[in-house]
């Protein structure tokens, strides 16, 4: 049986920095929401930063949301990454 190839998904990110441009704040707008330096956006959004369940829960707060949707994002990679590589 043939398998479907999975659609690309995006890191987690792409969707922080998307969503900070739709909103109309910067990085350290962000950071200050947060109460977190700039520096912790900055890495949340290259992916120098590993999202964890308690940033997670920092950008869910910030932006209205839940930790899980920013987690689930993260995990969809991570899934599209590994497979992607078979």
């Amino acid at each position: 049986m043939a398998t479907q190839p999975l659609a690309e998904a995006f890191p987690v990110g792409d969707f922080l920095a998307e969503e900070l441009e739709e909103r109309g704040w910067s990085e350290a707008d962000f950071a200050a929401i947060m109460g977190r330096p700039t520096r912790f956006v900055e890495e949340l959004i290259s992916g120098e930063r590993e999202l964890t369940r308690e940033s997670a829960e920092l950008v869910g707060a910030a932006l209205g949301t839940s930790a899980d949707l920013w987690l689930n994002l993260q995990d969809t990679h991570r899934a599209w990454e590994h497979f992607s590589r078979r």
